[in-house]
């Protein structure tokens, strides 16, 4: 709504616009005032936006070409936008030396160009420099928080805002959760003190939470997910996701009502956001098995009428699941009924018709059985009959008869045969949507439509279409009546139509009817009318596509003369094939020249034609129609082999040659054309140089042959000579010649064109690449070679270029620049490519046949080398090493796992070096690690980083263990192991750093060699020390100290270490333990169940029931209560709730009622307990085991799994099982 003008230079404005939903209810107001301007007020404004214009480094768009920029540069004339041309195309092929070498060049363009260093950032990312880039990111963020800081800069809000969410969106894919929240933390100010309508806190607290939870701190989580709903308490997807974090912790009444509070609120909630709301109740209802609940929910949801289908679908399929099946088909039989009516059907009537009908249908909400039942074949059939001819509902009607199981029954023959009926009889009056309906109805022929009754219908269409006067319903009359008779009358009368309709129907859709009997010529069988009709609309083609531009109604001429030639040539010859009198009886020589007899026969036709439609047209369509007969006249003379003995055969092709040329040469002219034609060129241009070209290609075509004579050969060559001096920065004319040369084997004179063409200063290689080749098949490998070590040092080669460089090196006897060109092959392929090609060359070991390969190809290896060099993740193609090692232990596999630990974060790098744990432990011979450690020395020199050098310190320290373990004397190997672990442990720490490390030395699990045990329960008990009390890591790394203790037998030390940090961890909880220290404490119980202390357990499982921190952390405390009660009755202890029999049936009573509980999950996981239970009694051999299992399994049981949404199957194969064990 437009309100509130005002006058201002003669022109009327709106100050107020208003926008409103179809409800009425406003969704934006936009208020503007209007203030004429003087031409010097204007002028000032402009300067003023355009004051910032020379601190921003504008780029072309679009970028140069590849080719262009490296001419620019070679020239010193390059720009940033050559430059960033070249980052970009060396990027996609991963070659990051050359991509930072532009980069720099780049920046050097634009030292003033602040917004430039972002493109730096960027190519760090992909790039794997991700320790460099996240010291920028750190240092940008500071030097953001500095400027919001700084008040007296505090003029562009947004734009700092823009930067910060910039900032972590890039360092989402690099730093870890913990350093992600750092970040936020530092940025919280530019977000705190954005103007409130863009809504960034919500944006920073929805980023904190997502963190939060990766770092396993739930609870601060879910706290600030309690503060966005209040917050922001009319976003529904807020809401929804606080209620779901509820119901996911297992506080599902929680849950609940906060839904209901949020439903229950002042919002006017728009439709959309309340039906998502109450969904997500209903489906936690659902997900509970809450079935009756449920229903009552949804009776309640429906009672307002919703306009969605969704309430319906939902009750309806729940009437199934509660057993009310005969309520769900009353309801159906309704819902079908009330839709239909003959007027507007309300939407909330809409929406129930289509739940009815899916329901119907077999595609029930969660009830997708795709089976129609009988009862509903007849109401369907009579829905789809009542609503096909229905103003706002016939989709649902052809929902109805578009379903493949609806289609097969006899209720749609019905409503079939009823449709024929209507069309007959309404034929003439019965609204096109309507007529094209019935027809589609009718297509699958079943019942079958005599050929009568379609030929009655096409008349009286005919009649109609030729009546109608308004345009659009015409158009929709033709195109039915035209699918009537292709599809079930005779082609002859189709085409008649598509005449008829092309000359006297709509002009607005000439165009169209013009492309479809274009079309239906070009299909038919060849007659001549067909043909002749095909080429006269060409003309009327191009002019109704393209009115007014006379170029782009040429190439489409060219487009269908191309089109027509291949499809009359094809069905000239067909139908010259037919007419060959008993094939059969022929022999296949013979059979052969009748169809080269055939097929000239076409040609000749076809050129005959062509040559006819040329004599009577005028203009530059004329030149196509000749080029075009031309190349039939070739092929035509081309399938004439001369016959030995027949001169005069061969003389007549030479003379047909002869002549092609010379009206080739017509069509040239005596000067070479113009072939370059610039960067954007004229399309009229385009054309006439494809033309040209041609001209030039079927020149080359007729020299290149044996028989032709020299004086073409040397006058074809002269004219390129000449076009290549008109022209000479232009390759079209140097590729022709080329391409002549190397038909002619003249390989002298193309290698002194070739040096010709070959310029210093010239960026591009493609000649000297040629070049490189020529001399290769001459012998002269050395000056090959030389060509090709020049352009790889001033450019770039591909794949083959290096293979074929390879071969070279080889012929020479340079073996390790062979071999490092064999590596350089892979190094422009992708990732993702290289990792197939491993999985191909994997393929041949896994054979169960036997029948292995002989030897590990040396591909895989350079595969390898390749693949680590580049990968961002190594982790992820450690399994492949480990598959090749153990099916060839062919040690050369491992020699460059180095070579993947630099480069990268300390979190993506550790995965990786507790991934080599298990390579590692397929080594069986210590000269492979030997070899691993020799090339491990040299990639230490690459290293840039602590991360790296202390990642490649650990990666030696468990290449040395490995090795201290293959042998009856350590010594020397675990000397260095040791020495290199302690090495690691003295570099700077990255954040989040210790934790990982923490993890690998936990995951290196006992070690043999006593000092080097020693040291890795030092650093542990160290790392322990320095994390800050209280906190999540120190839990972790003691947890890990701790499992480390038990292994060595340090039982006592364990026990006191974990039940030390879990009561520390709890009381800097406000004296509650997160769900986090489950894992600590489920070690703990468990080190306490094998000691025996089966009391100590289960006084500690019971006060931490006391006080849960979430439903969910006592479910599993529940569980992991009984599985202490069951391994005590297997292994004969006393617990406070009995001993033997007594706890057994204690034990046994109380998981029984507990199996009462809505969560499925929890209940499934209770009759696991409770199965478990059942035989660790019956193997202590205890009474009333086996009643009380019979009672829990044919009497408890049926009535719990109807209300059981998950693990059906496995619940009732665990008790089964049991049931036969007991």
């Amino acid at each position: 709504k437009f309100d509130d003008f005002v006058q201002v230079l003669d022109a009327w404005w709106a100050t107020r616009i208003e926008t409103t939903d179809s409800q009425g209810r406003r969704t934006a107001l936009v208020r503007q005032t209007f203030q004429p301007l003087s031409a010097e007020a204007i002028a000032d404004r402009l300067a003023d936006e355009l004051a910032a214009r020379d601190a921003v480094q504008l780029i072309r768009e679009p970028l140069p070409s590849v080719a262009r920029a490296k001419q620019a540069i070679a020239d010193g004339k390059d720009d940033y936008s050559d430059r960033l041309a070249m980052v970009l195309h060396f990027a996609q092929s991963q070659q990051w030396t050359r991509v930072m070498e532009h980069l720099d060049a780049a920046e050097k363009m634009a030292v003033d160009r602040p917004g430039v260093r972002f493109v730096r950032d960027a190519i760090l990312h992909v790039g794997r420099r991700h320790e460099e880039f996240k010291a920028r990111i750190g240092a940008e963020a500071e030097e953001l928080a500095r400027l919001h800081a700084d008040r007296a800069a505090n003029d562009a809000p947004r734009d700092r805002l823009f930067l910060a969410e910039y900032l972590l969106g890039q360092a989402s894919g690099v730093l870890e959760a913990n350093e992600m929240l750092a970040l936020l933390d530092a940025l919280r100010p530019v977000y705190h003190d954005s103007p409130d309508h863009l809504q960034a806190m919500k944006r920073w607290m929805q980023q904190r939470v997502n963190h939060l939870r990766q770092t396993g701190r739930a609870a601060e989580a879910q706290e600030l997910r309690r503060q966005l709903a209040e917050q922001y308490p009319r976003d529904y997807r807020v809401q929804q996701s606080y209620a779901q974090t509820l119901f996911s912790a297992g506080e599902h009444e929680s849950g609940y009502a906060w839904l209901e509070r949020v439903l229950a609120s002042d919002v006017d909630w728009l439709p959309h956001e309340e039906n998502s709301l109450r969904g997500a109740y209903a489906q936690q209802l659902r997900n509970e098995g809450r079935f009756p609940e449920m229903l009552e929910f949804l009776e309640d949801w429906i009672a307002s009428n919703p306009e969605n289908s969704d309430p319906y679908a939902r009750y309806l399929s729940t009437l199934v699941r509660v057993d009310r099946q005969e309520d769900a088909n009353r309801q159906i039989a309704r819902w079908l009924d009330d839709g239909r009516r003959p007027d507007r059907i309300v939407p909330d009537a809409a929406a129930r018709l289509q739940a009815a009908l899916n329901q119907a249908l077999g595609r029930g909400h969660e009830l997708y059985t795709d089976r129609i039942e009988e009862r509903w074949h007849q109401p369907l059939a009579e829905t789809a009959l009542f609503l096909a001819e229905h103003p706002t509902q016939a989709h649902v009607a052809d929902l109805i008869m578009g379903h493949p199981r609806f289609r097969q029954t006899d209720a749609c023959r019905r409503v079939r045969a009823e449709s024929l009926q209507r069309l007959e009889e309404g034929i003439g009056d019965l609204p096109p949507p309507v007529v094209r309906r019935y027809v589609d109805w009718l297509m699958p022929d079943d019942p079958a439509v005599e050929a009568g009754q379609w030929r009655k219908l096409a008349v009286a269409l005919r009649a109609r279409w030729q009546a109608e006067t308004d345009a659009n319903h015409r158009n929709q009359l033709g195109q039915v009546l035209g699918r009537i008779l292709a599809d079930r009358l005779t082609v002859e009368e189709h085409l008649k139509f598509l005449l008829l309709q092309l000359a006297s129907g709509p002009t607005d859709h000439a165009a169209s009817h013009a492309r479809q009997l274009f079309d239906a010529l070009l299909t038919q069988p060849w007659q001549q009318e067909h043909e002749d009709e095909a080429l006269a609309l060409l003309d009327r083609l191009a002019e109704a596509a393209h009115p007014t531009d006379a170029a782009e109604r040429l190439l489409q001429q060219v487009a269908d003369l191309y089109r027509v030639t291949d499809a009359m040539l094809q069905a000239r010859f067909e139908k010259d094939v037919a007419a060959i009198e008993e094939p059969r009886n022929l022999s296949r020589t013979e059979l052969r020249e009748q169809r080269r007899a055939a097929f000239q026969q076409a040609a000749d036709g076809l050129a005959a034609r062509l040559r006819k439609e040329m004599d009577a047209r005028e203009g530059p369509f004329v030149q196509w129609l000749n080029i075009e007969r031309i190349y039939l006249e070739m092929q035509r003379a081309d399938s004439a082999v001369p016959v030995a003995g027949e001169p005069e055969q061969a003389e007549q092709r030479a003379e047909a040659f002869l002549r092609l040329a010379d009206e080739c040469w017509e069509m040239l002219g005596p000067k070479p054309p113009r072939l370059d034609i610039g960067q954007a060129p004229d399309l009229a241009e385009q054309l006439e140089v494809a033309l040209k070209t041609r001209c030039l290609a079927t020149l080359a075509n007729l020299a290149a042959r044996r028989s032709a004579e020299a004086a073409l050969i040397e006058r074809l060559l002269e004219y390129l000579d000449r076009g290549i001096a008109a022209e000479p920065e232009t390759e079209a004319w140097k590729r022709l010649k080329y391409q002549l040369l190397v038909a002619l084997d003249r390989p002298a004179e193309l290698e002194a064109a070739l040096h010709d063409w070959i310029r210093p200063e010239e960026a591009v290689n493609h000649w000297r690449l040629v070049l490189g080749y020529l001399l290769a098949e001459q012998g002269k490998i050395l000056p090959a070679i030389a060509q090709f070590e020049a352009i790889r040092a001033d450019d770039e080669l591909g794949p083959a270029e290096y293979r074929a460089l390879a071969g070279w090196y080889l012929a020479a006897d340079r073996r390790e620049q062979h071999e490092r060109a064999l590596v350089e092959v892979y190094m422009t392929a992708e990732e993702w490519e290289l990792s197939n090609l491993l999985s191909r060359h994997l393929s041949p070991w896994q054979r169960s046949d036997g029948a292995l390969p002989a030897e590990l190809s040396a591909e895989v290896l350079r595969i390898f080398a390749a693949l680590f060099d580049k990968s961002g993740s190594p982790q992820n193609h450690l399994r492949q090493v480990r598959e090749f090692y153990r099916a060839t232990r062919d040690f050369r596999l491992l020699r460059g796992m180095a070579d993947a630990v630099i480069g990268h974060t300390a979190g993506k790098i550790y995965p990786f070096l507790q991934g080599m744990d298990t390579v590692l432990s397929e080594v069986r011979e210590e000269a492979t690690v030997d070899t691993i450690v020799e090339h491990l020395a040299a990639v230490r020199r690459r290293a840039t980083t602590d991360v790296d050098r202390r990642a490649l310190d650990l990666l030696e320290m468990m290449i040395e263990r490995r090795a201290a373990e293959l042998q009856n004397q350590p010594g020397p190997h675990g000397e260095r192991a040791l020495a290199a672990l302690q090495c690691a442990m003295q570099r700077a720490w990255t954040p989040g750093e210790p934790r990982l490390v923490a993890d690998l030395l936990v995951g290196l699990g006992t070690i043999a060699y006593p000092p080097l045990a020693d040291e890795q329960i030092r650093q542990l008990q160290r790392l322990h020390h320095d994390a800050e009390r209280g906190s999540a890591d120190r839990l972790h790394v003691a947890h890990g100290l701790g499992r480390i203790y038990w292994g060595y037998d340090r039982r006592s030390d364990a026990l006191a270490l974990l039940d030390a940090a879990l009561a520390e961890y709890e009381q800097a909880n406000d004296g509650v333990l997160p769900a986090l220290a489950n894992d600590a404490l489920g070690t703990l119980i468990g080190y306490l169940e094998q000691q025996g202390h089966y009391a100590a357990g289960e006084r500690r499982l019971r006060q931490q029931l006391e006080r849960p921190a979430t439903r969910q952390q006592s479910y599993w405390l529940t569980q992991r209560l009984y599985q202490l009660y069951e391994n005590a009755i297997r292994n004969g202890a006393a617990l406070s709730i009995g001993a033997g029999q007594t706890l057994y049936q204690n034990v046994e009573r109380t998981v029984r009622g507990d199996l009462e509980t809505g969560n499925h999950n929890h209940r499934h996981q209770l009759i696991s307990r409770l199965c478990g239970i059942y035989r660790a009694a019956g193997a202590k051999e205890l009474s009333s085991v086996e009643d009380d299992l019979q009672d829990f399994a044919f009497e408890q049981l049926p009535r719990l799994l109807p209300r059981q949404t998950t693990h059906y199957q496995s619940i009732v194969s665990t008790v089964s099982d049991t049931l036969r064990h007991v």
